[in-house]
């Protein structure tokens, strides 16, 4: 095991006291949101990374990051559902189902998990899915290092995640929100 990806702080207090060599990532349910949020997980569960949840901006991705006491992980794109990210009780109160404790909120629900030669399909998406985004994904950022001073986005890269997205609300993350 890499590391523990964890939200729910009494987890991450069991994790921390049961099992300290054990490296604990916060989960964008944890809704860490800035560098002092950042700071307390780091002091109260010593862990090393925190995913942000999409909900911040780039400029405030920026200011966490100049005082982030831990590595970051910024999502690039996804789907967005009923809950505000990282505060997913409405999708519990909703369905009784809870995505900490079942692994899957109300809209995913529906999706089943498929057992693999290499195991379970990753975070609800099967193989395909993933090859699509991180192949446009792939293109997009060759595309910016090989010409970083005239990047332009395809129309072909939005169509393809367009095409991905469960819902009519997406995001690609802090670079932009058309839901806002």
């Amino acid at each position: 095991m890499d590391a523990i990806i964890l939200a729910d702080m009494g987890l991450l207090d069991y994790a921390a006291n049961k099992y300290p060599e054990t490296p604990r990532h916060l989960s964008v349910q944890g809704s860490a949101t800035s560098h002092e949020a950042l700071s307390f997980y780091k002091d109260n569960f010593d862990i090393r990374r925190a995913v942000l949840p999409r909900v911040l901006s780039i400029d405030q991705v920026r200011s966490v990051a100049k005082q982030s006491p831990v590595e970051l992980e910024v999502l690039a794109f996804g789907s967005l559902c009923i809950m505000a990210e990282g505060r997913c009780y409405l999708s519990s109160y909703l369905t009784d189902e809870s995505p900490n404790t079942r692994g899957a909120c109300s809209p995913a629900k529906a999706v089943r998990w498929q057992e693999t030669p290499q195991g379970l399909e990753s975070r609800q998406r099967s193989p395909a899915y993933i090859a699509d985004v991180a192949r446009t994904w792939r293109q997009a950022l060759d595309r910016l290092d090989a010409t970083p001073g005239m990047f332009s986005v395809e129309s072909q890269w939005n169509n393809t995640l367009a095409g991905l997205s469960e819902g009519g609300l997406t995001t690609i993350g802090a670079y932009h929100r058309k839901w806002k």
